[in-house]
Formats: C-alpha cells, sequence, structure tokens
C-alpha cells in the first residue's frame, strides 16, 4: 500500500505538495526506526557465525601445519597483560599462529610466525574465563607459553601469551587439563579490566571445544538471540 502511494506520488504532474513531502519522510523514518533492532540481532548473529568460522579454519590449519613440519605449533591469544594500553583493540580479539623453527627453515629466532595478528570480526571477543584456553589472568591461565625471544610480532622475549599447542602429531599437547579445552566468545568488548556485554543478555555465547588426541576443535553450544 505504502509502495502504491509513492508511485502515485511519482505519476502525479501536479508534483509534492510540502505536507506530502513531509508525509513520506516521516513514513521512511518510522519504518527505519522499526527495523533497526532487527538489522543489529541479524549483525550480531553474523558477526558471531563469523568467528566461529574463523575460529574453526584457524585451528584446523595450525594442526596441519604441525603435522607437516613435524613441530609444535601455537595458537596465542592477546589478553590485558600483553596488550595493556588504554583503549587497545587486541586484548580477547586478537590471536596470532606459530610454530617452532626447525633446521630447515632460514635462520632466525625460535619461531616462525605463520600468520599476522588476526581479530574477531567488530564487537565479538574472547571471553575471560577460568577453565578455557584463554583462561583469566586474575585466577589461572591453563598454558602461558613463555617466549624464548622476539620472533613474533609487538611480543618480546619473556612474555607470556596464553597458547594452545598441537604437537607433531597434530593431538594437542597444552593445556593438559581437559576442562580447559573449550573457548567461549561472545557479543561484546574487553575494556576497565571486564568483560562488557552488547548483548541484551550476558548468557548469549558460542562454545568451541578441542578432541585432545584428534586434535579437532567443533561447536558445542549456539546461544542466540
Amino acid at each position: 500500500m505504502f509502495c502504491k502511494y509513492i508511485v502515485e506520488l511519482m505519476r502525479s504532474t501536479r508534483g509534492f505538495s510540502l505536507i506530502e513531502m513531509l508525509g513520506v519522510i516521516a513514513i521512511l523514518i518510522t519504518l527505519a526506526t522499526l527495523s533497526l533492532p532487527t538489522l543489529s540481532a541479524l549483525s550480531n548473529q553474523a558477526g558471531r557465525k563469523g568467528a566461529v568460522n574463523l575460529l574453526l579454519n584457524t585451528f584446523e590449519q595450525a594442526r596441519v601445519a604441525a603435522l607437516t613440519s613435524g613441530c609444535t605449533t601455537y595458537i596465542g591469544f592477546a589478553n590485558e597483560l600483553l596488550f595493556n594500553q588504554a583503549g587497545s583493540e587486541y586484548p580477547y580479539r586478537a590471536f596470532v599462529v606459530f610454530r617452532e623453527r626447525t633446521d630447515t627453515d632460514s635462520p632466525g629466532g625460535t619461531y616462525v610466525q605463520l600468520t599476522r595478528w588476526l581479530f574477531l570480526p567488530k564487537n565479538i571477543s574472547f571471553k575471560r574465563e577460568r577453565f578455557s584456553v584463554v583462561g583469566n589472568p586474575a585466577t589461572n591461565v591453563p598454558y602461558p607459553l613463555t617466549l624464548a625471544d622476539n620472533s613474533i610480532s609487538l611480543l618480546k622475549a619473556g612474555d607470556q601469551i596464553p597458547a594452545l599447542a598441537f604437537g607433531p602429531t597434530g593431538t594437542i599437547q597444552n593445556p593438559t587439563g581437559s576442562s580447559d579445552l573449550r573457548l567461549f566468545i561472545y557479543e561484546g568488548f574487553f575494556a576497565n579490566n571486564q568483560d562488557n556485554f552488547k548483548s541484551r543478555n550476558a548468557t548469549y555465547f558460542e562454545r568451541i571445544s578441542f578432541q585432545r588426541f584428534t586434535g579437532r576443535a567443533q561447536l558445542d553450544i549456539t546461544t542466540l538471540q
């Protein structure tokens, strides 16, 4: 009905009156306002699904890299201890893949960085949880890898980075605790030393878990608005 009204106005030979133009603008604004919540929800769902796909692909690439190189391959996760600058976008959003250097690699440091720092989609973050790969520095980080040198961009020797380690056979070497072999992502961001949820309900999240002996990752729980 609304579209028919617009068409009739466009066909009118007498043009638009001010009242008609204001009426059309008011209707368009109303329609746009009503559609915003739906568009926002769709955007959030797309972001979280995109994050899951990115992570599952990255984990599989790291596992394959360990198998093909025959050396331990790591996925390191940024936290507030490594990137403590105010307003930094890295904590609980960025991660990087690297492996131990072999004799066949060109001379360099201890590690070979396989990817640049990767980011989760906007407003999607890893949730700090004591029993998870990223852990929580206030309580426990299951496997804080102490870097031997400056091989990884933005990091230096002695830095401790929460990590997931794939062994040469593709199995998960670390963390060693089965309860720690999972990750949680949510809609929000880390700031002021806390998780800041953007969804109306702070329980909306996805959980990814890992099988130690196969090194495979899987999505366990999807809770979408």
